[in-house]
């Protein structure tokens, strides 16, 4: 194990921003950037867990605010039309693998692309820039960690759903220092241990799975030519650990559960879509997402020249889609939760 001492550094959060590619010169760019997408949001969504909490996240009474525009290359979308009719939203609406390429490289593309423009040829993505300046980088999730949003900051696939092909770019060949999230081939969604039908699909397959596991897998992450295998963590201590002190020099944390850290646990559409927020019980040894963000920036912070993380709230798009109002709620409040932590990680170390 590589041990690095920690250094202070400037920080800049961008929550739901437009890909920021990197100035050209080292005194013209911040040190640390990191980017908080909260997948599948909206204002409604906002208000929603605001009026359950009774308090609303500090990020919305910044003073600098920017909308964006959505829509997939080709795509285009007419307030007016919306409002006339219903169903125009529905039509031509980008996915989160269009939306997570266009925020990492400033490219718009078609729908389902990693990393790839609409001529299917490989865009650069803000964590290659950044690994050109010499910086550490990182994405970690709330879902799996070769679904649409991480995959978007690191992978180029034409076809989000290959999920196989992209786990293994993203853990054997990708520079990455910090990739973390769900898709544990070996537990189901309510982090039960599986006694057969493992899927692999998203950590690249069983043979990168055992590599992982025997801490023999990883490409080379710091341009010197020779392999820098991944420490793998998997129980929730191991994420709590992580969060302080020194640390390993790449990290791949896959926690013990399979599709999503929480929202699809006990999942049982037609019970749970009127249950209010926390009366499921919650998977016991699965970190939450500020768990990852602390452990992660704890890693990423031993660069002296400063890192790239990108943090997604993966699963509130998921409990959007699955109709789960309490599960929503639930996944807003991992995010907010990991914001806040994120910024008092940014008070106490900027100067």
């Amino acid at each position: 194990m590589v041990q690095r001492k920690k250094i202070q550094l400037r920080s800049t959060l961008f929550v739901m921003l437009m890909a920021l590619m990197l100035a050209t010169t080292a005194q013209a760019r911040k040190k640390n950037i990191i980017v908080m997408i909260a997948d599948g949001w909206g204002f409604n969504h906002l208000i929603a867990t605001n009026c359950w909490n009774g308090s609303s996240p500090a990020y919305e009474t910044w003073k600098v605010k920017y909308g964006m525009s959505t829509w997939p290359a080709g795509g285009r979308y007419d307030g007016a039309a919306a409002s006339a009719d219903f169903n125009y939203p529905l039509q031509g609406f980008t996915d989160s693998a269009a939306a997570a390429t266009a925020l990492s490289t400033g490219v718009k593309t078609y729908s389902g692309a990693i990393g790839i423009g609409p001529d299917h040829q490989p865009v650069e993505h803000i964590l290659e820039r950044a690994e050109s300046y010499g910086m550490a980088t990182g994405v970690i999730t709330s879902v799996q960690i070769s679904h649409a949003t991480p995959a978007g900051f690191v992978a180029h696939n034409v076809n989000r759903s290959n999920y196989a092909a992209i786990a293994e770019e993203m853990i054997t060949q990708s520079a990455a220092d910090v990739i973390m999230g769900a898709g544990h081939p070996l537990y189901s969604n309510d982090g039960i241990k599986l006694s057969g039908g493992f899927n692999y699909d998203y950590v690249g397959g069983s043979s990168i799975w055992n590599g992982l596991v025997a801490g023999t897998v990883g490409g080379d992450a710091d341009g010197d030519n020779t392999a820098d295998p991944w420490t793998l963590i998997q129980d929730k201590e191991e994420f709590q650990k992580l969060a302080s002190g020194e640390t390993p020099k790449r990290v791949l944390g896959i926690a013990q559960v399979n599709t999503t850290l929480q929202e699809r646990r006990w999942f049982r559409p037609a019970g749970n879509s009127v249950e209010p927020p926390y009366k499921i019980a919650f998977n016991k040894n699965v970190p939450t997402l500020e768990m990852m963000a602390r452990a992660a920036i704890n890693v990423l912070d031993n660069d002296p020249d400063g890192f790239f993380l990108m943090i997604e709230g993966g699963a509130i798009d998921w409990a959007n889609e699955d109709n789960v109002l309490g599960r929503m709620i639930e996944e807003m409040d991992d995010f907010n939760n990991a914001f806040a932590s994120v910024v008092a990680w940014i008070e106490a170390h900027s100067h």
